[in-house]
């Protein structure tokens, strides 16, 4: 999966929350995508017109959370965007369940979900989501989600 990016100042507004009793993400905002690239059973979904990703959301037991101080990367914000061809409706599987690890960070409210030490570009994309790519490959996403 090759990511690109672009710098802007437009990103998807919207509110991402993590509830605790389906142990799930969700992103409340009226862009959504139809199509999901999943890293375990978390899904990034991305618009098939433009392929930008535009949100998270999905199941993500935080029982395996490994609870950690993070220092969170500087971001910019930005479109990102992923260079194939997807189709509507489809899922595509880039990540096994627990193939990466999920850091949480209690006192700032962040959720690492990768690598969380990578040198990279750190864009946001949607209000309180952002990934880490380095060499156009996703190395990290980062999740400051509203617990319910």
């Amino acid at each position: 999966m090759k990511i690109t990016y672009k710098y802007s100042n437009e990103i998807n507004e919207g509110q991402v929350i993590y509830r605790k009793n389906e142990n799930s993400f969700d992103f409340i905002s009226n862009k959504r995508g139809d199509v999901s690239i999943l890293i375990g059973y978390l899904q990034l979904s991305i618009d098939s017109l433009t392929n930008q990703l535009v949100s998270v959301w999905g199941l993500h037991p935080f029982c395996n959370w490994i609870d950690e101080k993070l220092s969170v990367p500087q971001t910019i914000n930005g479109i990102v965007e992923l260079e194939n061809d997807y189709d509507s409706g489809i899922s595509y599987r880039e990540k096994e369940f627990n193939e990466w690890k999920t850091y949480y960070d209690n006192k700032n409210g962040w959720v690492c979900i990768g690598d969380k030490n990578v040198k990279g570009v750190s864009i946001m994309f949607a209000s309180d989501i952002f990934v880490v790519i380095d060499n156009n490959n996703l190395k990290s996403l980062w999740i400051k989600p509203n617990f319910q």
